[in-house]
């Protein structure tokens, strides 16, 4: 899966490295080669009480691509799991963000875990 947006670049009085008056922000699909900067990304987080890529450390990375395959689609979820898309987002080819989105909201995500943020 494959989101493009446009997005203005910030007005800002400092000179810009890129040139035109926008950026291409992608959000896509977690991919085999995202493994070692996924790995980063989450040791730096994890440090804020963030988890980055929702992974289990004991589980590989083609493990949880496959997870977040299987939670795409909704089919064979744990208990209590209801279907959600990871989607990573890419700035001029380097990931700067995630979004998780869940589908639908459990009784108990709703009151806990169902929040935008």
């Amino acid at each position: 899966m494959r989101i493009v947006l446009i997005m203005p670049k910030p007005q800002s009085s400092a000179p810009s490295s890129q040139s035109g008056s926008s950026q291409e922000l992608l959000l896509r699909s977690p991919l085999l080669s995202d493994e070692a900067v996924v790995a980063i990304a989450q040791a730096e987080l994890t440090a804020d009480g963030f988890d980055f890529a929702l992974n289990h450390p004991e589980q590989g990375w083609e493990e949880y691509l496959a997870n977040v395959a299987r939670d795409r689609s909704g089919v064979d979820l744990p208990p209590g799991r209801v279907a959600a898309t990871m989607l990573f987002a890419v700035v001029a080819g380097q990931i700067v963000g995630r979004v998780h989105i869940r589908h639908a909201l459990t009784p108990a995500l709703f009151e806990v875990g169902g929040h935008i943020g």
